[in-house]
């Protein structure tokens, strides 16, 4: 029988190069590594070597014997459990086949309350306080027909350039006043205003 490598011999018994080059040794034949030539004789006395003493098959790394100290040594991971929203984030992602962050789920909202609502804390400021009109202008934009609760009136005919002389004018046969209560715009009222002044010369 030829010379053989120590890899080739151990692929032909089963093990490993490392038991192979263990047990040459312990029976007197020095070899140094996997690729080393084995002679015949050192082969035979090596097969019945394993043969009466076969060697441990050794756990694959990473892996340890079960034991009653084996949670000391190595924690295990837990998994915490998953929340309501994730599970239903996960539950809708899966019906829609989208991926879970994708899911916007709604915010609770907070229980309406029975009975009558409280009235808000202190006096509300009305139309004309809210425009920042004081209480001698409004009087004087209610002595031209706005009524008491008018301040946003009030505001939009000051920015179209009406004032409360304008509103007591006759415009084609109506005041200006009766056209803004009938529901003309106060823009187009504004308008037919300046067209009547320029016929009267009183554009200034």
């Amino acid at each position: 029988m030829a010379k053989i490598r120590v890899y080739e011999l151990a692929k032909e018994l089963g093990v490993t190069s490392k038991v192979v080059l263990t047990r040459l040794n312990d029976l007197g034949e020095f070899v140094r590594s996997a690729s080393s030539l084995v002679e015949a004789t050192a082969v035979r006395r090596l097969a019945e070597s394993i043969e009466s003493n076969p060697p441990r098959r050794q756990r694959p790394a990473g892996r340890q014997r079960d034991t009653p100290f084996a949670d000391n040594r190595r924690p295990r991971s837990a998994v915490a459990p998953l929340s309501d929203d994730e599970r239903l984030r996960r539950e809708a992602a899966a019906m829609f086949g989208v991926l879970p962050q994708d899911i916007k789920l709604p915010r609770p909202t907070a229980p309406r309350r029975s009975g009558p609502r409280p009235s808000p804390r202190g006096p509300q400021p009305d139309s004309w306080s809210r425009n920042f009109i004081d209480t001698d202008e409004k009087r004087t934009w209610i002595a031209a027909g706005l009524g008491p609760d008018d301040g946003d009136q009030a505001r939009r005919c000051a920015e179209a350039g009406l004032s409360t002389e304008d509103l007591l004018l006759r415009v084609e046969g109506r005041r200006v006043i009766d056209r803004i209560r009938g529901g003309e715009s106060i823009p187009s009222v504004a308008a037919l205003v300046a067209d009547e002044r320029r016929r009267r010369g009183d554009t200034d």
